[in-house]
């Protein structure tokens, strides 16, 4: 499987990889949200424009709230032990 796999990307183009518009801003991937969080009370200044799409509230709507209005505890606690421990594997 992994020799597979190391054949595949050898074969691939990458030649454009550097004209893709992933850098820029307002480019979020649809599966994706992206929020903007302060710490260490994770409050959120910034939110992309689908956050309605996954957690039924406005971008503006969150601003100034944590991450906990939006996000079960637990997931919360999850994220702040990862900051605390700087493992973000």
């Amino acid at each position: 499987m992994l020799e597979e796999n190391q054949t595949k990307l050898a074969g691939a183009n990458w030649s454009d990889l550097d004209i893709e518009p992933i850098h820029l801003r307002s480019y979020i991937q649809p599966h994706a949200v992206l929020l903007v969080l302060t710490e260490p009370n994770l409050k959120i200044i910034q939110a992309s424009a689908n956050t309605a799409s996954f957690f039924d509230i406005s971008p503006e709507e969150t601003l100034g709230n944590t991450l906990q209005s939006i996000l079960p505890k637990t997931q919360v606690a999850k994220l702040k032990k990862i900051i605390k421990n700087n493992n973000f594997q």
